[in-house]
């Protein structure tokens, strides 16, 4: 793959994702988080299973125990976001999902010892700054209860990109992906089944946001994702895939017509700026810090 394919490639996956946000939402009037994401993840295999039905089958034990691992964080991270989703807009969802690459580097350097540097610090400080102008409903009031679930799928979702770069270099990436959804479908349907009502005609009701979503926002990406970033660097890759909170906004607007007050916009922007600032090479922001001294 060229690099502008690359930059195509990360771009559509984007959009896609800022798309699934509001599709979610359509999906939620009919089933409940964890019925509808057991259904996605359900239909995302079997894309998967009759794409490349012979690397499912010669997945081997330590393969599909590190999936295990990542579809648990996967499949937590999704189920919690669906809830939040349910009682907040799509474009405040996707700027508070994108705080999970914020998050990352605390997991890295809690569990791993990766020392954090002072630029990542202070985006982390930034975005949560940005974070509480977001969230918050008024000066005198606290955080709401959907946006704490989001924020919690964020940290899930930090947790499995750590994981991913930690635990999966000598492995198939398309074997461990798939164990990812395999885990992540069991788990959403154990949930779904002990905690949710539902029957086959609100699954029939849902099947259009279930297919879109499962395409689009989990086949597609795990198809596309590990083949664009070879081309790329991981820097330019991370920065393109964070505009799914754009996205997420523009589609919730398009879509549902959700209009975020000044106050949102102003929280978006805030974790946006973290965002890019923690993206940005350190040799660059020094060269650029020095140019203006």
């Amino acid at each position: 793959m060229k690099a502008w394919q690359a930059y195509a490639v990360l771009f559509l996956i984007a959009i896609f994702w800022g798309l699934g946000f509001p599709l979610t939402k359509e999906g939620l009037l009919h089933l409940g988080p964890a019925s509808f994401m057991f259904a996605r993840f359900l239909v995302a295999f079997f894309i998967l299973l009759i794409l490349q039905p012979q690397k499912v089958f010669s997945m081997n034990r330590k393969e599909f125990s590190v999936g295990a691992g990542l579809g648990f964080f996967l499949a937590m991270g999704f189920v919690v976001q669906t809830i939040g989703l349910e009682n907040t807009s799509s474009g405040k969802a996707g700027f508070i999902t994108s705080l999970n690459i914020l998050i990352v580097p605390i997991v890295s350097s809690f569990f791993f010892g990766r020392k954090i540097i002072l630029k990542d610090a202070l985006a982390i400080g930034i975005a949560v700054i940005g974070f509480f102008v977001l969230s918050m409903s008024s000066i005198d009031t606290s955080i709401s209860r959907p946006d704490l679930w989001i924020l919690a799928c964020a940290f899930f979702f930090a947790f499995q990109i750590v994981g991913i770069e930690e635990w999966t270099k000598p492995l198939r990436p398309f074997q461990v992906n798939m164990s990812q959804v395999i885990v992540s479908t069991l788990i959403c349907g154990a949930v779904a089944f002990f905690r949710e009502e539902s029957s086959l005609q609100m699954y029939v009701a849902a099947s259009s946001p279930i297919i879109l979503t499962a395409i689009l926002s989990l086949a597609f990406p795990l198809l596309a994702q590990m083949h664009a970033q070879r081309a790329i660097s991981s820097t330019s890759a991370a920065l393109i895939m964070s505009l799914e909170a754009v996205f997420a906004v523009v589609f919730g607007w398009w879509i549902h017509l959700e209009v975020l007050s000044l106050r949102e916009l102003m929280g978006c922007a805030i974790i946006l700026l973290a965002t890019i600032l923690l993206l940005l090479p350190t040799r660059l922001l020094t060269r650029k810090l020095s140019s203006l001294g």
